[in-house]
Parts: C-alpha cells; structure tokens; sequence
C-alpha cells in the first residue's frame, strides 16, 4: 500500500559549494535549530548543485515511519543539504510541516523536519534519526529528488 501522494515537483536552482554555517542556514530563512540538527548539519562541506535540479514533494496519505515512507521513494528518498536549504528559502510563507532525509556528519540519514511559524516568519528544523523512527503525521508533505 502506497502512503505517499504525488503533490507536485520542484526546481531548486544551482547552488554554490558551501560549508554549512547557523549563518548560512539563517539566509534560508531557519531560525531555530534543535541540537540533533546542529550536531549532524553545522560545518558540513556541501558538494555544488547543478544548473537546476528537480525535487518532488509528497505528502503523507496516512500516517507513517520512516522505513516505510524511505522504502517507497527508493533511491529517490535522500536530497542535499543544499536542496534542502534552497527549498525552504523558496517556501517561506508555507505554513507545511516538510520532511527530508538528509546525510548527517556520521555518515548516516537523518529526517529532517522543517516547519514554519506563521507569526514568527522563520523555519524551525530538528533531525531524528532513522533508526529511532518516529510516527509522522498524514498530511506532512515530504520533499525527495
């Protein structure tokens, strides 16, 4: 059974090579970072992106954990940093809450939770480990390539 909605897809325009920083996170319109995320996402190397790359966002028919939801978009589940951060600037007046599985500084993915807070105007983003999964809810949108 599919839990994942085709929403629509996304062009993320070319990013530089980069070395993640709170300032660099900051321009993309994060204004709180929980520890998993600042321990895993802070002072990575990033890899440039080319001209455009396509991103597709789903969302969360019903309820789900990571394995299923990852088991799904396959080889499609992980996106950078970079697209990661060139969306969330791209989407700041989204209200959404949006997953991402992201590679951490051990090497290992992560899911990446961003949402937004209407009145603050700035993404607050935590990281959770995919061997500890936690339930996500349906309706949250996820963001794969």
């Amino acid at each position: 059974m599919s839990v994942l909605t085709f929403v629509r897809e996304v062009n993320i325009t070319a990013q530089p090579a980069i070395t993640t920083s709170e300032d660099y996170f900051k321009e993309a319109g994060i204004g709180w970072m929980g520890g998993n995320f600042k321990a895993q996402l802070l002072g990575l190397e990033v890899a440039a992106i080319g001209e455009t790359d396509l991103l597709t966002l789903w969302e969360l028919k019903v309820a789900s954990v990571d394995d299923a939801i990852i088991a799904e978009l396959g080889d499609k589940a992980e996106v950078s940093v970079s697209q990661f951060t060139a969306f969330l600037a791209a989407n700041r007046e989204n209200p959404r809450w949006f997953i991402a599985y992201i590679l951490g500084r051990n090497g290992n993915p992560w899911a990446v939770l961003a949402h937004g807070l209407d009145q603050l105007r700035f993404w607050r983003v935590e990281a959770y480990s995919v061997d500890s999964p936690i339930e996500w809810n349906a309706g949250h949108h996820v963001i794969s390539r």
